[in-house]
């Protein structure tokens, strides 16, 4: 992994922290969630879905936050660096329950 001219390689406990953290089954079904969002733009608003969430018991950042540009609808962030995995498990499955519904209606 390289960001911004760095090499995880050169941080090894860094490294070490993030390969842990992207192992984790939860995070990778978090990290799947945010790729359905991304492939369904037209369907998916981060932004609209909120409210959606809430209903849930679930919250994130909506993307377009960090988006200078007024894109960035279709995305989110997620916390899941200091969650135990069942609480990001948990908070899964309430964020699924969410997007299913806003898929649901969007046919």
């Amino acid at each position: 992994m390289h960001r911004l001219g760095q090499s995880f390689d050169d941080f090894p406990k860094l490294k070490d922290w993030v390969d842990r953290i992207y192992a984790r089954e939860a995070v990778q079904r978090a990290l799947k969630a945010g790729e359905e969002l991304r492939r369904r733009p037209e369907q998916m608003s981060a932004d609209d879905m909120f409210q959606d969430a809430l209903k849930e018991n679930v919250a994130y950042v909506i993307g377009s936050a960090f988006h200078s540009d007024g894109s960035g609808k279709n995305t989110m962030r997620l916390n899941f660096s200091f969650a135990s995995p069942e609480k990001i498990d948990e908070g899964i499955k309430r964020l699924a329950a969410a997007v299913k519904k806003r898929l649901v209606g969007a046919k």
